[in-house]
């Protein structure tokens, strides 16, 4: 299937093809066109990912908190059951 140029390839370009192997394999594997699977690759090869930002779980926590204390200042059951389904867990049991 590889012609014996792909030896004289460097490391990134080995890796590259190996990739595009693995996913040509697995095209004929499951019965499908190789050829959108390798296009999109194709668009986006060398473009820079875009990180998507996230936001840690304690600081949401967090500001379901405030959310939760600013929307209910004086009720603490309020408070709580506020802050379990804006932050969508449980109430803890001790």
């Amino acid at each position: 299937m590889l012609s014996s140029r792909t030896t004289n390839l460097p490391n990134g370009w080995r890796f590259i093809q190996s990739l595009m192997k693995r996913k040509l394999l697995y095209t004929r594997e499951e019965l499908l066109d190789w050829r959108p699977l390798v296009k999109t690759q194709l668009r986006t090869l060398g473009c820079k990912q875009q990180a998507t930002k996230r936001l840690d779980t304690k600081a949401h926590d967090a500001r379901c908190l405030w959310d939760a204390i600013a929307k209910h200042p004086d009720d603490l059951n309020e408070q709580l059951a506020f802050w379990c389904q804006k932050a969508r867990k449980s109430r803890a049991n001790y």
